[in-house]
This record gives C-alpha cells, structure tokens and sequence, in this order.
C-alpha cells in the first residue's frame, strides 16, 4: 500500500490534514471518500488514518494507528552497467 509523505504542520494531535498533490492524487485521482483507511509518514513516524472528510482543498483524517521508522537499516544500492 503506498504511504504519503506529509509536513510537520499537517499533524495536529491525533488529526491530520492532507492537502497539495497530495490531496489532489487521493481525492480526485483515486477517488477516496471519508472512511476509507490510508497510511501517511513524516519520516520519523508511519500513521495509518481514516479519513474523515474530503473537502475543497483538503482532507481530514484521523491517526488510528502510529508505527516508528527505524533509522539504523542499512541500505546497499547496486546499479547494473549497460553494454556499451
């Protein structure tokens, strides 16, 4: 399931506010409604939320879930070479 990667300022508490591209990809493109279940990351913390409403210019959820982003993965990146 994809994640959506959010500021600082859309966490109030418990709520979150999605808005931007965002917001238009889960509104317009995928055509979320309200209680429909979602996962958001600040890069510190994966929330999964529900969604509470679609309005105008953004959406209201609520954190249903919090899980914490572990920093010490270590990540090897390999890039095949092309023949000429």
């Amino acid at each position: 399931m994809p994640v959506y990667f959010i500021d600082e300022n859309d966490l109030d508490g418990d709520n979150v506010k999605i808005s931007g591209d965002n917001f238009h990809h889960l509104a317009h493109v995928l055509r979320c409604s309200a209680g429909e279940e979602i996962f958001v990351s600040n890069n510190r913390e994966k929330f999964k939320v529900k969604i509470m409403s679609v309005l105008g210019k953004h959406i209201e959820a609520r954190i249903i879930d919090r899980e914490k982003i572990r920093s010490d993965q270590e990540i090897t990146l390999i890039q095949c070479l092309p023949k000429k």
